[in-house]
């Protein structure tokens, strides 16, 4: 499948057969569409800004882009398929300095659950470019952005790992960067990965700065004065061709994972991570990222990212979702009860309720609106489902 006008004829024909349709490679639906043959990347440098197809990866795009010196902004998986991510969010490594990926969008072509094609721009209709822009799916399929780009000509990023280590010693380390990052300045991007191994916590504290690259080694100097040394610094100054793509280190590998987020991160929170950590099964982890910054800030267009004011967010990732819930749940009495949206979330019932909490009532019933009058034989399969009263 190449064109709107054939994946139109998709949604209408099972539409007329009561089929559901969806975009996921598993889970329920009756009609799985492939979008890979939507692969088009146009640049157009004069603009700063990119029109890509839903089929084209991160990987691709910044291959695409680098030699225009024009940097994207990419999550972790570069494998991930750039239209689907960028209107999940997308938080990447330098998220505090520019914002998410979805800030950037300035126009969305996507075929209606009627099967109707149609480009959508602020101008045209901005209260469904906002719930696109963060909302999730259910609303129709897009096909692809047009997004601006960064000027990202430099930036110091890597991993700080420490070695296997008891809780008590991890924790320490952790309530070192909280106090680190309380006056942190928003040209710095930073987060910590708790892995449990047979041999105690592996810690990561992973960073990006944007800037001022002295600024940056002052900033690290700071923390490396009150943190024993990492066993392995992974921390270097990375510059153009394609430095956002540069800026990634390998994501643990997840079979299910639960997100949260933290309005503070008071000390009792952090001794509760390590211990969650290094009382899980070898190879769950834990990441506990800073928010704030350009994060916080809502883009002139709006948009629905869930959890933007958040000032940190939890994601915990293990083999089985009850491994990955009970380290969540060991945090709940520090969150807010809401969550990020991650293409890696489960579609169950208490993520769709998290998201509620995380959108506020106002947004989920807007959103939860235009599902209905979009596609009100429900012929999409969304990635969360409306919480009724």
């Amino acid at each position: 499948m190449t064109s709107a006008d054939e994946l139109g004829r998709i949604l209408r024909d099972a539409s007329a057969a009561g089929l559901r349709v969806t975009t996921a490679r598993s889970g329920p639906g009756d009609v799985r569409l492939d979008l890979s043959g939507f692969d088009e990347t146009t640049v157009s440098s004069s603009i700063w800004a990119v029109r890509v197809g839903a089929g084209v990866t991160w990987e691709r795009l910044i291959a695409r882009t680098a030699p225009h010196r024009m940097a994207v902004l990419p999550g972790d998986d570069l494998g991930r398929a750039v239209v689907e991510h960028t209107l999940a969010g997308a938080v990447g490594p330098v998220a505090r300095t520019f914002g998410l990926a979805a800030d950037h969008v300035l126009s969305i072509d996507l075929v209606t659950p009627a099967g109707d094609a149609r480009t959508v721009t602020p101008a045209s209709d901005a209260d469904l470019f906002r719930a696109l822009c963060g909302g999730a799916s259910g609303l129709g399929v897009v096909t692809a952005l047009t997004v601006g780009t960064v000027a990202l000509q430099s930036v110091r990023a890597g991993t700080w790992w420490f070695a296997p280590a008891p809780a008590d010693d991890v924790a320490a380390v952790v309530q070192r960067w909280r106090t680190w990052v309380a006056d942190l300045p928003e040209s710095t991007s930073t987060r910590v990965l708790l892995t449990a191994t047979g041999d105690g916590v592996v810690l990561g504290l992973r960073f990006a700065h944007v800037g001022d690259l002295d600024e940056g080694a002052a900033l690290l100097a700071e923390l490396a004065d009150e943190v024993p040394a990492p066993e392995r610094n992974t921390v270097v100054t990375l510059h153009h061709p394609g430095v956002s793509g540069r800026l990634r280190e390998p994501a643990p590998p997840v079979a299910r994972a639960r997100g949260g987020l933290f309005d503070t991160l008071p000390s009792a929170a952090v001794d509760a991570v390590a211990a969650a950590a290094a009382a899980a099964a070898p190879g769950t982890s834990v990441e506990l990222r800073l928010r704030g910054g350009a994060i916080a800030r809502t883009p002139p267009v709006g948009g629905c990212v869930p959890g933007r004011r958040a000032a940190f967010s939890l994601r915990a990732l293990a083999a089985t979702q009850a491994e990955a819930d009970d380290v969540a749940d060991a945090l709940a009495p520090w969150t807010t009860g809401g969550t990020t949206l991650d293409l890696g979330d489960p579609h169950d019932a208490r993520a769709a309720r998290a998201l509620r909490v995380a959108w506020g009532d106002a947004t989920h019933e807007r959103i939860t609106r235009l599902r209905g009058e979009l596609d009100p034989a429900g012929v999409l399969v969304a990635s969360w489902e409306p919480v009724r009263d």
